[in-house]
């Protein structure tokens, strides 16, 4: 909304069109994708498809998620390219249409806001909070926190900015993603406040394949797997130090 300047009613209606064109996708894609067979006098015609990779997926300034959605989608299931690896968190929703690998991770979600402010999870009544537009942190919001105003963003940048200025009164993302705000100059005044929340719809964040890709998903898995048990062993691994002899 603020970078487009669009009301935040015809942000959210942005997403939800998002959302609907994923089932429109796959639909597309059955009746225009399938290989087909026609008899022609006494030879038998077929049609078959091969993808292409792409390129780039660039959308405009006034529907920067509607638009690109409408390729990135259709190119994955149409074997443009392999899998999507982009922080998706996994719902049944999205499970409906496409596969995922096993969650790579699972970091909770945290509201922040001025050190000052005073603000508790019980005291949001009237405020504005930002979090990422069509988000489980949305969904979140909506469901346990309808007394506040919220306001969709794309990313952290276009949050803390408006928090910074004021604009708004608190966030509420991962917290990975704002603590790398706080740890900068601009985010030295705030803070988090209230529990750590972990989403039940989803457990967690995971790579997005095409259904039925079951061996290459498999293989993601396995190397998700294999890049947590080196990270916990190289956590885990005893300090060496040496000296001079």
């Amino acid at each position: 909304s603020r970078e487009t300047g669009k009301p935040l009613w015809e942000s959210h209606t942005e997403v939800t069109a998002m959302v609907g064109k994923v089932g429109v996708s796959v639909e597309a894609y059955q009746e225009r994708c399938s290989p087909t067979t026609e008899q022609q006098g006494d030879t038998i015609a077929a049609r078959r498809f091969r993808p292409h990779g792409v390129v780039a997926v660039i959308g405009p300034f006034n529907l920067p998620g509607h638009v690109p959605n409408g390729h990135i989608i259709p190119a994955l299931l149409a074997g443009k390219f392999d899998f999507v690896f982009s922080s998706m968190s996994i719902t049944a929703e999205r499970m409906e249409v496409v596969d995922f690998s096993i969650p790579y991770y699972n970091t909770p979600s945290k509201f922040a806001a001025g050190k000052d402010s005073g603000l508790s999870v019980d005291g949001l009544d009237g405020k504005t909070v930002g979090t990422y537009a069509g988000s489980i942190q949305d969904e979140y919001l909506q469901r346990e926190h309808p007394e506040v105003t919220i306001r969709g963003y794309e990313n952290i940048d276009q949050m803390s900015a408006d928090l910074v200025t004021g604009r708004l009164d608190a966030i509420f993302v991962e917290g990975t993603a704002a603590q790398e705000f706080l740890d900068t100059d601009d985010g030295a005044g705030f803070a988090f406040f209230g529990p750590d929340i972990f989403h039940a719809e989803s457990p967690g964040a995971g790579a997005m394949f095409r259904q039925d890709e079951d061996e290459l998903r498999e293989r993601i898995d396995a190397a998700i797997r294999e890049s947590m048990r080196t990270a916990r062993s190289t956590r885990s691994r005893p300090a060496i130090s040496t000296s001079a002899c």
